[in-house]
């Protein structure tokens, strides 16, 4: 309490020198060849431009002292945690230390020191702290180019500056979740590091040993156990299974109820590096553009969900398979235009050679019964050739000048329905013949295209305003075997993103270890 009295009057306004002299100290520093302060680095660069257009005029005091927008600026960056961001970035130290200051040029340096705070502040938690690149090399989507220098202008020349500064992070509902969720697995580690369970048998249902009791506490600690009255904790009741359960669905592992070799790794996790998780994962949100689109389709690669999302709220969700650890799908964004019903797939030459041809050679007739056509190259113009004329163990992956189509059919890869977004990898989401592998925990089997589990369902929402497109329209035009696109009535934006940690709408957390590692405890776990 008395801490928190003393930085209350610390940070009240106290009136110092002129503004005329301020603003004479500012030209002076800002004119000169200066590079660090007080052991604080400032981008001079910025602050040059930033001070130039104004006159060299300080931006947070005038003749009576330091400006209420100061204090909501440090305030600001006191919390600047809270956004997953690390507060001592933003000068705090020596912000406190000159906040005080009488002299003029103290108080140029304290304006300084606040304004390059602002403008790291501000890059950061709008554009994030770092290039996406040097943290995903999966990732291919643009980050905004953000102008902190016009952005602190138009702060200031706002009405509520507390309200430009409230506006800062990113107010999509996922980031909005993931802040929450961070605030609370702080409050979790104030307790202490969770209960490590040693390596074992498999725990289950019936169990009783000394590691059911850590079990106990450990589902306790993160709130997938509500400890009732229990008669003995080392016993491993329902109960306990239905938390153990609840953890494995949370962490994508097979919801089996056991402890096993996976599922143990999972809790082992120290929540501080589940901290970390979440803030990494705000990270990523704040690389997203800032509108992500009335509606739009989001990919969860770790969590393999599309879901369907209109004006902040998800509609529908379905599950998705993506691709193998190999050939991993990339973190694009896109504009679906428009879809193919019964279409084409015109083989990639890399999946061709790799998956295709071994095929062909155990079975002369795979080409055959599974629709495959092949073409003498991939122009235009390409000749169809006869698939028995082929000598196939002779054509190699350095040798390969073939192209291959599989018309539309019920073996055909893409299903009944692909739904196309231009980008530079060639993926997009379709359909699939193989309806089983939706039934895996893990669904990592494509060659780096999405394949969803409801095409049908998709497209009736996508096709909404073409009064045509009926449901049972759709059903025919499906059943009819006939390739048709169709444009859709307006584009619709499309992001596949690796999440590694999100919150739901009921603030349930959930964790994945990478998109393309998996999780069952009879298999692997990474």
């Amino acid at each position: 309490m008395l801490a928190a009295v003393a930085l209350l009057v610390l940070l009240q306004p106290r009136a110092g020198a002129s503004v005329e002299a301020v603003t004479s100290a500012l030209r002076q520093q800002l004119q000169g060849d200066a590079e660090m302060w007080a052991g604080a680095a400032l981008d001079w660069s910025r602050l040059r431009e930033f001070y130039r257009p104004r006159r060299f005029h300080p931006a947070w005091c005038d003749d009576h002292g330091t400006l209420q927008r100061a204090l909501r600026l440090e305030q600001t960056l006191t919390a600047a945690g809270t956004e997953g961001l690390d507060a001592e970035a933003y000068h705090l130290f020596p912000i406190r230390q000159h906040w005080a200051a009488q002299s003029a040029e103290e108080l140029a340096w304290l304006d300084l020191l606040m304004t390059d705070a602002f403008l790291r502040y501000s890059k950061d938690v709008r554009a994030g702290r770092f290039h996406p690149r040097r943290i995903d090399a999966d990732w291919h989507i643009e980050v905004a180019d953000e102008d902190p220098v016009a952005l602190l202008h138009s702060a200031l020349d706002a009405g509520d500056f507390a309200a430009s500064l409230r506006a800062l992070p990113p107010a999509h509902p996922g980031y909005r979740r993931l802040r929450q969720a961070l605030a609370r697995y702080r409050r979790i580690a104030t307790q202490g590091p969770w209960s490590q369970l040693p390596p074992g048998p498999v725990l289950k249902t019936g169990d009783r040993r000394p590691p059911v009791a850590l079990l106990r506490r450990r589902l306790l600690a993160e709130g997938d156990l509500v400890m009732g009255p229990v008669v003995e904790e080392s016993f491993f009741d329902l109960a306990l299974r239905d938390a153990v359960e609840r953890f494995q669905l949370r962490h994508g592992l097979d919801m089996d109820g056991m402890v096993g070799r996976c599922t143990r790794a999972a809790l082992n996790v120290p929540v501080a590096t589940r901290i970390e998780q979440i803030r990494h994962n705000m990270e990523r949100w704040r690389w997203l553009p800032r509108q992500l689109g009335e509606r739009y389709l989001m990919v969860n690669l770790g969590g393999f969900e599309l879901a369907v999302v209109e004006r902040e709220t998800t509609l529908f969700t379905m599950r998705v398979i993506i691709g193998r650890p190999y050939r991993s799908t990339p973190e694009v964004a896109g504009a679906l235009r428009y879809m193919v019903f019964n279409p084409y797939w015109h083989v990639p030459p890399r999946v061709a050679v790799e998956d295709l041809l071994p095929k062909q050679r155990r079975d002369p007739d795979f080409f055959v019964t599974r629709g495959i056509r092949v073409f003498s190259d991939w122009s235009e113009r390409a000749a169809e050739l006869k698939i028995q004329d082929i000598d196939w163990t002779a054509v190699s992956a350095r040798r390969f000048p073939y192209k291959l189509r599989q018309d539309p059919g019920p073996y055909n890869s893409m299903g009944r329905v692909k739904f196309v977004f231009p980008n530079r990898f060639g993926v997009y989401l379709h359909d699939t013949p193989q309806r089983e592998l939706f039934d895996q925990e893990v669904r990592t089997f494509s060659a780096g295209c999405i394949r969803i589990e409801s095409p049908l369902q998709l497209a009736a929402y996508l096709l909404q305003g073409k009064e045509q497109w009926t449901a049972e329209r759709i059903q025919e035009q499906t059943a009819s075997g006939e390739t048709l696109a169709v444009a859709l009535p307006e584009a619709v934006p499309v992001y596949l993103i690796n999440w590694t940690a999100w919150a739901g709408e009921d603030a349930t957390v959930y964790f994945r270890t990478a998109v393309n590692v998996g999780g069952h405890d009879h298999d692997r776990c990474g």
